[in-house]
């Protein structure tokens, strides 16, 4: 005997299910399923009722619509919470950006100030002083490196983008 089409795909009941509602033994049902059985006469004319009503099915059920329509509405619900935190991250990412932007550009104009003040003659300068600066001013890039920047604008990138994915799916 060959083997059965997938009926749970087509009928979505467990082995036990199809057994109780043919009023077969689960044994049955499997030994016919895996095509080494075959099965009472009246347990295959109501298999034949069954994959008729589904084959002829035009439409979904009013309970299945019902099922859908609140599973999608719960989903939009927790999708629009998901945004919501995503927007909080896009903000935090956003103002350590900024952050990280600001320390770097005062740092290497600190680095500039003391190459400048090293080099010029009217105005002197104390070099410890100077070294006081420029040793500041290189824990602060090295804290607030160019790796850990590039970091956070693809992590702003991706926020970005997941956003936008969700705004697409909630239609705002």
């Amino acid at each position: 005997m060959r083997k059965r089409p997938e009926l749970k795909k087509l009928l979505g009941l467990t082995q036990e299910e199809m057994a109780m509602l043919l009023r077969i033994s689960t044994g049955q049902w499997k030994m016919f399923k895996s095509g080494m059985r075959d099965i009472p006469l009246d347990a295959k004319l109501h298999l034949a009722f069954l994959l008729k009503a589904v084959r002829e099915r035009k439409q979904t059920s009013k309970e299945v619509a019902q099922v859908l329509k609140a599973e999608e509405q719960k989903a939009k619900e927790k999708l629009k919470q998901y945004y919501l935190g995503i927007q909080i991250k896009q903000y935090r990412v956003q103002k350590a950006l900024e952050t990280i932007e600001n320390h770097r550009r005062e740092s290497l104009a600190a680095l500039e100030m003391v190459a400048f003040l090293e080099n010029q003659q009217e105005f002197p300068v104390d070099t410890d002083l100077l070294l006081i600066i420029r040793d500041r001013a290189l824990k602060t890039l090295h804290k607030h490196n160019l790796y850990t920047l590039e970091q956070l604008q693809l992590e702003k990138e991706h926020f970005d983008r997941l956003s936008d994915s969700i705004k697409e799916k909630l239609q705002l």
